[in-house]
């Protein structure tokens, strides 16, 4: 995207940074992918497990979130107790709902 530079302060400024902006952004852009590439790359079990090689990452990623659930407790509430309160709740209204009727 090209700004049209004029001759006023305020333009020109602001081009300027915009400019440099971009220009930084997409260096750092630029570094992050080789990091992400580079990591890839040298995962091990290319040849023989392909694109599946990640697979034992992620079963551990999914199980470490699974524990956390049920473990930590932040304001001293889990996500199993949230469960809990509404199957409760939802329990009690068909049970009333059924009693109305």
């Amino acid at each position: 995207m090209k700004v049209k530079i004029t001759n006023e302060p305020e333009n020109r400024l602001l081009t300027i940074c915009f400019e440099a902006s971009v220009y930084l952004f997409s260096r750092e852009m630029s570094r992050r992918v080789t990091f992400i590439e580079k990591f890839v790359q040298k995962w091990p079990g290319r040849k023989t497990f392909g694109i599946y090689r990640f697979m034992p990452l992620f079963f551990l990623l999914g199980a470490t979130l699974e524990y956390a659930m049920i473990n930590w407790r932040p304001l001293g509430v889990n996500f199993y107790d949230v469960y809990q309160k509404k199957e409760a709740k939802k329990i009690a209204e068909e049970a009333l709902e059924e009693e109305n009727l």
